[in-house]
């Protein structure tokens, strides 16, 4: 079978399970894969096989349509994510891939604010993938400075289910930064969750190692770079977190209350009926 009969089979499945179930697909990326052959070439490559890599881009599409990420922006998100620089886009590396700088020193592990921080890395990595044109991208999670108040194995667990079936084909490499020891045991937890397929992506380095991958003059501040561009600008219409905490719980509320007078109205409506009966 030719590369574009693959193609064309492939889309004829992805296309048949959307039709079967739209509401739970990413429009995005139904778009995307119509469009774009290298694309599903990608998802092709990671499982060998058209039934197989359709199934994939599959649990991709409602892995991101569950979390919203086609229908999400800045707004969505506290304006001290930004302040802080959590998750950011910079310059280029030296292969010319579009970078996303993850600081995982910023991570706690709060069950309120669990699944905002999921979204926002994911909605940071997918903007960086657009960027790229889903041409090239690459991660560089830094743990610098980070201790006991950081470790989360719940979120480390995800992080790498999420990476090894749901990451962007256009990922080249996922770089650690300084991997401490005590996250050495962490690490060996997590690895086996990797599909072997990936595992050449993961890439380690400690020190100076990381002009190796990122010129010096790309290279944030933070990370020993001389690079001065600001990553900490918090975008228009941010809400700071108090205020952004309290639109939840009023949001919250709301749908509460929205469920809560409509079954009202259901036993309202059985009531009277019964009453007619």
């Amino acid at each position: 079978m030719s590369v574009q009969s693959k193609i064309n089979e492939f889309r004829l499945i992805v296309r048949e399970a959307y039709e079967n179930d739209q509401e739970s697909f990413d429009e995005d990326l139904i778009e995307l894969m119509q469009t774009n052959d290298w694309i599903v070439e990608r998802y092709l490559e990671r499982r060998k096989t058209v039934q197989g890599g359709a199934e994939m881009l599959i649990n991709t599409m409602k892995f991101r349509n569950n979390l919203g990420i086609s229908k999400i922006s800045d707004v969505n998100f506290p304006a001290e994510y930004f302040k802080m620089g959590i998750a950011f886009d910079y310059t280029k590396d030296k292969q010319g891939n579009d970078v996303l700088y993850i600081r995982y020193r910023f991570h706690r592990k709060i069950k309120e604010l669990d699944m905002i921080w999921r979204q926002f890395v994911l909605y940071q990595m997918d903007k960086v993938d657009k960027k790229s044109n889903r041409q090239g991208m690459a991660i560089i999670v830094d743990l610098n400075n980070i201790g006991m108040d950081n470790m989360d194995m719940d979120y480390a667990r995800w992080g790498m289910a999420a990476f090894g079936n749901y990451c962007p084909a256009s990922l080249n490499y996922v770089l650690i930064y300084n991997l401490p020891r005590m996250m050495n045991t962490v690490w060996n937890l997590v690895k086996p969750l990797l599909p072997k397929d990936l595992a050449h992506l993961m890439k380690f380095c400690s020190g100076d190692e990381i002009f190796d991958y990122v010129d010096k003059e790309n290279l944030p501040k933070f990370l020993g770079g001389d690079c001065r561009l600001n990553h900490f600008l918090v975008p228009e219409g941010c809400q700071p977190l108090a205020e952004f905490g309290r639109q939840k719980v009023r949001l919250r509320f709301t749908m509460m209350l929205k469920a809560c007078r409509e079954i009202f109205e259901i036993q309202n409506t059985i009531v009277k009926w019964n009453v007619g009966l």
